[in-house]
């Protein structure tokens, strides 16, 4: 399997994966085995579509990392928060049905410990700019695959509860799924300015937090309300609220935070990064991840839950189309969460204008790791020369925290 940008599609590519409608994920518009033709990719274009999965020869052993499951998991939860922001739109009053919301969160929750292999954040659910329902469904997803990962330090941060409950993600996930929320509760006015520069300082848009905060704090428990309050409170105590409730001064820091928020703001913000609420496309996951690594933002982000960042979203997905300094267009075959951009790659030759449904065979490996005279220098078309990093030491990326072992609690 190969994943292809949209605008780098060709008819005569057979799609490995089905294509699911960008805004109704419960319709598919191609089935998988489908020949791509002309009027379907100006189709998929006109529909702004970030990627197809096709058929390549050799590389179908990407396809562990594409899980159906996961994939139709994460689409309900989608649908779920759509339905959400509807309702709210309608009716302001409306009663939130947060059992449902925990069932379908337990749900996908289910599904990732089920296929870790697909509990990979490769697969992109819409195309460019913001979506809120997009968003809240991306963020949870995150949420919960870094929950997992670090169910050690979960355990080690909630010291007052049983182990078995500290390491319970299920109402993280939910806080992920509503995190935003309180965005409804703005006028349109301080929404339009966020989406066009996405101003932190911005008062009346920081009032989102104690929004949601209000109304979803009789409906979840106690640590969800709390990072739904706290996800734009920073790790170096700027941020807000304030440690008394307000929206400006200083902010709790550190560990201070509740751990939820933590994991929270760095879903949030990795998410809006690779999502500008102007962009036709995603920004490539590197430059979300590099970003992140570049001041104030590195002083924001708790340092180990940015390890677990960087061990559930690739910096360079499996499957994914890059270009090395030695001009060979490549597939990602695997990668490594200690050395994010030095991945595993394959060569597979140019894809051309035209396509007759197959490709130079990706048969060779190139080990990045191993050929330190080598480095990606585009992905999707796009140069991130400048956002390539690499580990300083041995195990600066490394989780210090072992898993204990995935598993998802019963419902009580």
């Amino acid at each position: 399997m190969l994943r292809v940008p949209i605008h780098q599609s060709r008819p005569g590519m057979i799609l490995a994966s089905p294509v699911q409608h960008p805004e109704r994920h419960d319709t598919v518009l191609l089935r998988q085995g489908f020949v791509l033709d002309d009027a379907a990719v100006k189709r998929l274009r006109a529909m702004a579509l970030p990627e197809v999965w096709i058929e390549y020869p050799g590389l179908a052993f990407v396809e562990r990392h594409i899980n159906p499951k996961v994939t139709q998991a994460r689409a309900e939860v989608s649908m779920m928060i759509g339905r959400v922001i509807a309702k709210i739109q309608r009716d302001a009053k409306t009663k939130l049905e947060y059992p449902a919301y925990r069932r379908t969160v337990r749900g996908l929750l289910h599904k990732i410990v089920d296929q870790p292999e697909a509990a990979q954040l490769v697969q992109a659910l819409g195309g460019g700019g913001f979506s809120m329902a997009r968003h809240g469904a991306d963020v949870c997803f995150l949420c919960l695959l870094m929950g997992l990962k670090l169910d050690t330090y979960l355990i080690a941060q909630r010291k007052r509860l049983p182990a078995h409950r500290a390491k319970d993600v299920v109402s993280l996930g939910l806080a992920g799924l509503l995190h935003d929320i309180g965005m409804l509760g703005l006028d349109e006015e301080t929404r339009q300015r966020w989406r066009q520069n996405s101003d932190e300082q911005d008062e009346a848009w920081r009032e989102h937090v104690r929004i949601g905060y209000e109304r979803v704090q009789d409906g979840v428990d106690a640590p969800a309300a709390s990072a739904i309050l706290h996800h734009h409170q920073h790790y170096d105590g700027t941020g807000f609220p304030n440690v008394e409730g307000g929206l400006t001064g200083s902010g709790l820091q550190g560990q201070e935070i509740h751990v939820f928020a933590r994991i929270l703001a760095a879903a949030d913000m990795f998410d809006r990064f690779q999502h500008p609420a102007d962009a036709v496309a995603p920004e490539p996951a590197v430059r979300a991840l590099a970003r992140m690594r570049r001041e104030p933002f590195a002083k924001w982000i708790d340092p180990v839950v940015f390890q677990a960042l960087l061990a559930v979203a690739p910096a360079y997905p499996p499957g994914t189309i890059v270009r090395l300094s030695s001009g060979d267009r490549c597939a990602v075959v695997a990668w490594a969460p200690g050395d994010p951009c030095r991945p595993t790659v394959a060569p597979i030759g140019e894809l051309g204008e035209s396509w007759d449904g197959g490709g130079e065979e990706a048969t060779h490996r190139i080990v990045l790791a191993e050929r330190r005279d080598l480095r990606i220098v585009e992905v999707d078309g796009q140069d991130v020369r400048e956002d390539n990093f690499y580990p300083t030491y041995p195990g600066e990326f490394d989780l210090p925290w072992t898993p204990a072992g995935l598993g998802v609690p019963e419902a009580a």
